[in-house]
């Protein structure tokens, strides 16, 4: 879930192919911001090495879609 600061700085260390970041439905209606937040500034100064990074936005039929 990328509003979960402690598992998503494991990410790099568990020796994955990829991590993916949720911001859809493991992430409440008020933690949204939150998430996308925590989200890029992850990415923007995280190490992944060659570990592929996504992330789960929400669905296009939601008004959330645009802000992930």
């Amino acid at each position: 879930p990328g509003n979960n600061p402690a598992l998503m700085l494991n990410a790099p260390a568990l020796g994955v192919d990829a991590a993916l970041f949720d911001i859809e439905d493991a992430v409440s209606l008020n933690d949204k911001d939150l998430a996308r937040i925590l989200i890029r500034n992850f990415i923007q100064n995280m190490e992944f090495g060659d570990v592929e990074v996504g992330v789960r936005i929400n669905d296009l039929t939601t008004a959330f879609w645009e802000d992930d």
